[in-house]
């Protein structure tokens, strides 16, 4: 991951849904960033704002969010 970050401009990582999975915010603590995809009509901004508080906890920083029509 390391040398993905240092030798990319942008470096993207698919994971599991949050709410399904730990494996998202493990890998955002890893990778150090998080960027929050969500789905409209389907994600709670509640849900959104206890994910962002569990990411920055796990040391990851959020970079935004993304709404998502799907």
């Amino acid at each position: 991951m390391k040398y993905c970050l240092r030798e990319y401009d942008v470096t993207i990582i698919d994971t599991p849904a949050a709410n399904t999975s730990t494996d998202a915010r493990r890998i955002s603590g890893v990778v150090g960033y998080s960027l929050i995809v969500t789905a409209r009509d389907k994600t709670f901004v509640r849900d959104v704002k206890i994910l962002a508080s569990q990411l920055k906890a796990d040391g990851a920083t959020v970079i935004g969010t993304v709404l998502n029509q799907a």
